[in-house]
């Protein structure tokens, strides 16, 4: 008989996949390499199932210098993406420099809510 007591036990809880409606919340990584002129961009993609209900109905993203992004698509669906890019502002203090990101989904449905985040690595590299 299998014991069904770790199941609700939170801390090994924490150690699955988060989860909204019952199904994993997908989220990309995403790692930026900029070279001289050439500025590095992507997208970070989250998906959620909406046959259980679940919507992304929040993001937020918080980047160091020269790493920027926006979303680009509203709240309310069941999937959600940023793009993140260099903004090649220069100033920086010497080469090669590394810059981080996070962006944090959150994905909820009439029962469930979680929250995933994404990191974001940049790194600006010499000509």
């Amino acid at each position: 008989m299998a014991d069904l007591s770790v199941a609700a036990d939170p801390r090994v809880a924490a150690r699955g996949p988060a989860r909204a409606g019952g199904l994993p919340v997908l989220v990309d990584p995403l790692v930026l390499n900029s070279f001289d002129f050439f500025l590095d961009s992507g997208a970070v993609n989250a998906v959620t199932d909406p046959q259980r209900g679940c919507v992304f109905v929040a993001d937020g993203g918080a980047f160091e210098y020269p790493l920027a992004g926006f979303p680009t698509v509203p709240v309310g669906l069941p999937f959600d993406q940023w793009v993140a890019y260099d903004t090649g502002g220069g100033g920086l203090p010497f080469l090669p420099w590394v810059a981080f990101g996070d962006i944090a989904f959150v994905a909820a449905n009439a029962t469930d809510t979680t929250t995933k985040d994404s990191l974001v690595i940049l790194t600006v590299w010499c000509c």
